[in-house]
């Protein structure tokens, strides 16, 4: 019997019929448009497939609001993981949508009739009757994978939040129904192996989705039996060169474990002045950057696990009781449960009875949290802490250190370090920084991440444990993916063991060589018997490591080989902040900010903790105090010389000589490279990518003058620079080469070498002799009106050739105050073009993000069968985090007239018609703040520096928070 399919049209004004085993399409919304459907459906085991295709009408959808129109439900909840064409998704995210042919493929249990409600947009109802041979449902089934598998990967790439719900899915779904994921499926799940670099040390988010992927479909069968001895670390201690014996040290530094990371406030105002700035973006310096659509409140988490929270006498006390301040911690990771803590120097005893009434206050504030003295290292402890670890919090006590910290293991080792055992100001490394960036800097941050905590993060211990913690959030949160799947699929089964047995876990789960195991409380939550709620892990310095699994042995192998390969090692980092009141920033000896030429710009770091002096004028009438300049310095001390050899191999060595910036620039880089075999390699790629739009070479004639600069003291390299006005007019961003090309046009531009036979002249053909008392101008790119010209020994390409030569007669080389071989200048953006085309794509890229989460949400209901309003704190839950809207709006279920409901955002219906124009005063976060910047670099045997005076604008001040400097 051959699968019952039949073509209806359905209008305004009538309802088509037809046989009992055809499909009945009535109309549920009068609509002017007709639109065709195409339906069958064929029953099987476990699951039969169905599908419904029809031709979306002209004007059906309009950016988001057309993703929120496609749902489709069935009368007695029996159709499962639908999956959307692709193409579809495509057209939907866009602003102008054409018409197109929308295919929706399902899987569905038992042989009786299917009654469809569709939205697409308008309201449809259809009745499907199931037939078919197994030949027809083998056929359909493979189209719904396929289809399945290109949506999931599709929603990933586009989605912008944690896609384990998709990596779940596609995974549980393989296992049961004996399908390997497709090619584009397989993109869902990278290598548990294949996460190298940095990344390793910092965090283990994007390894999600390849632990998933092992667990459900047991790629590597997991070990149980932890009968290995630890492997030994793959790092030795870093050797240092001796410092100077009069070297300064902090008295606070004396007290701070040497494998912890170390960020010095100095006083209690500089650690003020940090936390109101974190304050000003949200908790979360990534927010500088662009507006996220995820807040995980890691300041506010932070607050409450320490039990630390700014207090009326902390504010009129906190010079008064309080001497120097530090942040450390043993690892940055905040959104699972970090090593962290917070030390103090008190001037007396003010500061310790504050910290005593805020412990007693969040006992009451918390009920199941319990407070009590506990002994560590030979001193007692106190230690205030809920049974999920939401709150867990060692109040330590040495002399006058005061620490407060998350890690056990950080109170023991901080007695050990104040004990001159182990500590990060007794060490040499540490000595050798303080002697590159002295005391007497008065830095207002100085941090430090020594060798001993990059070392640490890198042993056999942090990567054991790191990896069976991962393992172990992800066993969460597929438990509860599987409960939601079965409740989806109306099965009536929710403890771990029934879910394995029917294919929505592991037949292994739970299964863990260190003992541990999922622990699920009557309101359904989990926990992990060792290690506490999500969110709240145990630190990992707290979880003993004695043995390893065979596999874990292999694992570290691997990853000890990929690290040497990548990174050879990770050497010290010092970065550091010192804060001057006003705009100090001159440009190409001009004030950075327009209209501003005359007075005194503000106060220095001056000596005065307080950092609230000076600022005698007021540039340009801005509020005093509301421009900040920061100068900042960063330094790698890279003894070994392994890591940046192949970075140091194109720059020519450090020199005080670059190419000035012109009057009018707003950007500008010079950059000393070596010269050498990649300009020709990268000429013929160009030729063989360009090839018809490099004209035919006429040989140009000498130069008419001679050089009037000093070529740099290497004779093998040459200065590369870049200098960028604004643009001519108010332009929008735009796709593929040939259409920046034409936005680039509207930018007075240009880009050069020097001396003449650098780099560039060398890829464009330019560094032929010059006919005598000629100009070389050359027409590079015919068809794209970029021209080159080469005078006084400068070759400068641009795409515009009319002030070409006005230009290439400024450019003279100059010298700086320090060698470097790069350094960026960049002035204030404020009403300028190019800020309104950067503030375009950030736009477009808030607008991505903020309907990123109304898709995330809709997902989840559509795969799961949550109602759409239940569907936020399952998302919330699963992301670790709130749903916010990044263009400041409010998410709520709209429900329209026919009965859809879908989420959206009150910015969307404030002037935002759902299209995705930018609005009137819009502006990304860097250009609400950014006011100018001049920064250089120079990499030298045995060190890196970067120095940068950046001017900023700053908000409102105000507010509490523990600052989190670094997240992952």
């Amino acid at each position: 019997m051959s699968a019952h399919r039949s073509f209806h049209t359905v209008t305004a004004n009538s309802v088509a019929t037809a046989t009992a085993v055809s499909i009945v399409l009535l109309a549920g919304l009068a609509t002017q448009a007709a639109a065709q459907i195409d339906a069958e459906a064929v029953a099987g085991e476990p699951f039969g497939v169905g599908r419904i295709t029809l031709r979306l009408p002209d004007g059906a959808t309009t950016g988001l609001s057309g993703i929120d129109a496609l749902e489709l439900t069935e009368a007695s909840g029996r159709i499962l993981y639908p999956a959307r064409n692709a193409g579809v998704l495509d057209r939907l995210a866009g602003p102008n949508d054409a018409p197109g042919r929308l295919t929706i493929l399902f899987l569905f249990r038992g042989n009786d009739p299917l009654d469809v409600t569709l939205y697409a947009p308008a309201k449809q109802t259809v009745r499907i009757v199931p037939g078919g041979r197994p030949r027809t449902h083998q056929r359909m089934l493979r189209q719904w994978w396929r289809q399945y598998n290109a949506a999931a990967q599709q929603m990933v790439d586009r989605g912008g939040y944690p896609a384990i719900v998709d990596h779940y899915l596609v995974a549980m779904l393989s296992r049961r129904l004996g399908l390997e994921p497709t090619v584009l499926g397989r993109k869902l799940f990278p290598s548990f192996d294949g996460e190298q670099g940095l990344g390793l040390l910092l965090g283990t988010q994007s390894m999600h989705a390849a632990v998933v992927h092992e667990m459900m479909l047991g790629d590597r069968a997991s070990e149980s039996v932890a009968d290995q001895p630890i492997p030994r670390p793959i790092l030795p201690p870093l050797l240092v060169p001796e410092a100077a014996a009069d070297v300064r040290i902090e008295a606070i530094a004396g007290h701070v474990p040497e494998e912890c990371y170390y960020v010095r406030f100095g006083s209690w105002s500089n650690y003020r002045w940090m936390r109101d700035l974190m304050n000003d973006f949200g908790g979360d310096l990534g927010n500088m950057i662009s507006e996220r659509g995820l807040d995980f409140d890691q300041s506010g988490r932070m607050e409450t696990q320490l039990a630390l929270r700014e207090t009326t006498l902390g504010n009129l006390l906190g010079s008064t009781a309080i001497s120097d301040v530090a942040m450390i911690g043993m690892d940055m990771f905040y959104r699972e449960g970090a090593a962290v803590g917070m030390m103090f120097e008190a001037r007396n005893d003010l500061f310790g009875n504050d910290v005593a009434k805020q412990r007693t206050a969040a006992k009451e504030e918390h009920p199941d949290a319990k407070l009590s003295t506990v002994e560590i290292a030979g001193h007692e402890v106190s230690l205030l802490q809920t049974p999920d670890n939401r709150v867990r919090s060692f109040y330590a006590v040495d002399g006058d250190y005061h620490l407060v910290t998350t890690c056990e293991a950080m109170v023991r080792r901080f007695y050990e370090a104040g004990a001159g055992k182990g500590s990060l100001g007794g060490s040499a490394e540490f000595r050798h920084a303080r002697g590159e960036l002295p005391t007497t800097r008065n830095d207002t941050i100085f941090a430090y991440l020594s060798d001993a905590f990059l070392r640490n993060l890198a042993g056999p211990h942090y990567r054991i444990e790191m990896a069976r913690r991962l393992r172990a959030r992800v066993e969460m949160d597929i438990l509860t993916l599987a409960r939601q799947t079965a409740k989806a699929e109306r099965m009536g089964v929710g403890s771990p063991g029934e879910l394995a047995r029917i294919g929505l876990l592991p037949r292994d789960f739970g299964v863990r060589a260190d003992g541990s195991g999922i622990v699920t409380a009557d309101d359904d939550s989990v926990t992990d018997s060792l290690r506490g709620a999500a969110g709240s892990f145990v630190p990992v310095p707290d979880i003993e490591v004695s043995h390893a699994t065979r596999r874990e042995v292999e694992d570290y192998a691997s990853f000890a080989d990929a690290y040497r390969e990548a990174l050879g090692r990770v050497e010290p980092i010092i970065f550091a902040i010192r804060r001057r009141t006003g705009d100090q920033l001159k440009l190409a000896g001009k004030d950075v900010r327009d209209g501003v030429r005359d007075g005194v710009r503000g106060g220095d770091a001056d000596g005065d903790a307080d950092g609230d002096k000076g600022n005698n004028g007021k540039p340009n009438g801005e509020a005093k105090g509301e421009l900040e300049t920061l100068s900042i310095e960063a330094r790698v001390s890279p003894f070994t010389g392994k890591t940046y050899e192949t970075i140091a191999g194109r720059l020519g060595p450090p020199t005080k000589q670059y190419v000035a910036p012109l009057d009018g620039n707003l950007i500008s880089v010079s950059a000393h490279l070596r010269n050498g075999s990649f300009g020709d390699e990268l000429r013929g790629g160009l030729g063989g990518l360009l090839g018809g739009l490099f004209p035919a070479a006429a040989p140009p004639p000498p130069r008419d003058a001679p050089p009037e600069d000093v070529p740099p003291e290497d004779a093998g390299s040459r200065l590369l620079f870049v200098g960028l006005d604004d643009f001519s007019q108010p332009v929008a961003p735009a796709n593929g080469f040939l259409g920046w090309m034409q936005v680039l046009r509207q930018a007075n531009g240009y880009v050069g070498s020097w001396p003449e036979a650098g780099m560039l002249a060398r890829i464009l053909g330019m560094d032929e002799p010059l006919p005598e008392n000629e100009l070389g101008y050359r027409e590079i790119f015919a068809r794209l009106g970029v021209w080159g010209l080469k005078l006084n020994e400068f070759t400068v390409v641009a795409l515009r050739k009319d002030d070409l030569l006005d230009r290439a007669r400024q450019l003279r080389v100059v010298e700086g105050d320090r060698p470097a071989q790069i350094r960026l200048r960049a002035g204030d953006l404020t009403g300028t073009n190019v800020a309104y085309m950067l503030s375009r794509l950030g736009y477009q890229r808030t607008w991505t993000g903020s309907t990123g989460n109304a898709r995330y949400l809709h997902r989840l209901a559509e795969q799961l069968h949550i109602p759409r309003s239940e569907a936020r704190p399952l998302a919330e839950n699963l992301c670790g985090a709130k749903l916010i809207c990044p263009l400041g709006g409010e998410y709520k279920v709209d429900a329209r007239a026919d009965g859809l409901t879908s989420w959206v955002s009150t910015a969307w219906q404030a002037g935002q018609a759902g299209d995705g124009s930018m609005p009137d005063g819009y502006a990304p976060p860097p250009l609400v703040w950014f006011r100018g910047l001049e920064a250089e670099a120079a990499l030298e045997p045995g060190r890196f520096t970067l120095r940068a005076e950046l001017v900023v604008r700053r908000k409102s001040q105000g507010g509490l928070g523990i600052p989190s400097l670094f997240g992952n």
